[in-house]
């Protein structure tokens, strides 16, 4: 997929040991955990990027997509906290391509604001060089502050390639090194910010939680049928009292699903015990949108 990224390091790729063999595709992993300031009303998600033991390709960045909805609410830029890291000259000026947002990471990281090719904006962050994760590491400490809610985002991850060290068929071959890059990217999905509907309708807000419900069982966010089954019997349940008009009843089923979700997931993924069956993304997605959707009842 051809992308304007707006950070200078993402574009660049440096000569550093690398097996001359060409790389394979990998795939790895976002773990994303979500903490909510009721004070100030921002969202902060935490993402950790793991590289698994087994994989030879060094991982070197992160794509989130957010992209602006026209049909969502329109959130503010305040108080949100961009770290040494950001690319603030490229993305300012095309801030538009996505929801309000802020950007930080850990030391040795560069990140910004990006379009793809259909103009839709996303995040991007990226390893300084030298400094890649390597295969069976991790790391912590790319966040993204917003007021926008927890939703299930598309998601891309890169590995790092050494141009210097491919097979001469690659030699001084832009477009068939680019190739060989995108086949490499991993499309995944994690939980990143979104606008609230503008025009806000309870049973259709409903209706987009039960398909956020369906699609994070569907990705391993739920590991139990049971607890699945048992959710949805809450979520159809308060979908009828909300056809019906009875909201008090509705709140009370929905209040009901939350302590269901506190008690079946953790917030974090550090020091959660066994036998939870909530991973932190379907945690933070039910809890906070469920909880949205009772405040406006």
């Amino acid at each position: 997929m051809k992308r304007q990224i707006c950070i200078v390091s993402l574009l660049v790729f440096v000569s550093v040991a690398y097996s001359a063999e060409i790389p394979k595709y990998e795939e790895y992993f976002v773990q994303t955990v979500v903490n909510f300031d009721s004070i100030s009303g921002i969202y902060k998600y935490n993402y950790t990027l793991i590289n698994p033991v087994g994989n030879k390709n060094e991982l070197w960045s992160l794509d989130i997509y957010i992209p602006k909805d026209p049909k969502g609410i329109e959130l503010s830029w305040e108080n949100l906290t961009y770290g040494e890291g950001y690319s603030r000259t490229s993305s300012e000026t095309i801030k538009d391509k996505i929801i309000a947002v802020g950007i930080d990471g850990p030391s040795g990281w560069t990140y910004g604001i990006g379009y793809d090719e259909e103009g839709k904006g996303f995040v991007g962050s990226a390893t300084l060089s030298g400094i890649e994760i390597l295969p069976g590491s991790s790391v912590k400490g790319l966040i993204l502050t917003s007021y926008g809610l927890p939703a299930i985002r598309d998601t891309m991850l890169q590995p790092y390639v050494d141009t210097d060290s491919l097979p001469d068929e690659y030699y001084e071959n832009e477009e068939l090194s680019k190739q060989l890059q995108d086949s490499l990217i991993y499309h995944t999905k994690t939980i990143g910010p979104t606008a609230p509907p503008l025009d806000f309708n309870p049973l259709s807000f409903l209706d987009y939680i039960i398909s956020m419900k369906h699609e994070a069982f569907s990705l391993g966010w739920i590991t139990n049928k049971g607890i699945e089954m048992s959710l949805d019997q809450k979520l159809d349940a308060a979908r009828k009292k909300l056809s019906a008009g009875d909201t008090k009843t509705a709140k009370n089923i929905l209040n009901a699903l939350i302590n269901e979700v506190e008690a079946q997931g953790c917030e974090t993924y550090e020091g959660c015990p066994k036998g939870k069956h909530l991973t932190p993304e379907a945690y933070a997605l039910l809890k906070y949108n469920v909880l949205y959707l009772i405040e406006r009842l």
